[in-house]
């Protein structure tokens, strides 16, 4: 539940960052870089939840 928080949080960020800048093309721009960024982070954070569990189950 964090990780989608944090991905919450960041994804937010990196929008007001670029409507801060004004320009609607840059915005866009990085709110693609940001929501392309946010998945890979997502992924890489369930991925290792993933190998945790696992790792748990076999002790």
């Amino acid at each position: 539940m964090k990780y989608k928080v944090r991905r919450f949080i960041f994804l937010v960020i990196i929008l007001s960052l670029g409507a801060y800048l004004g320009s609607k093309d840059l915005s866009i721009t990085l709110a693609g870089i940001g929501g392309v960024l946010v998945g890979y982070l997502a992924k890489a954070e369930d991925n290792q939840y993933e190998r945790t569990k696992e790792h748990r189950a076999y002790e």
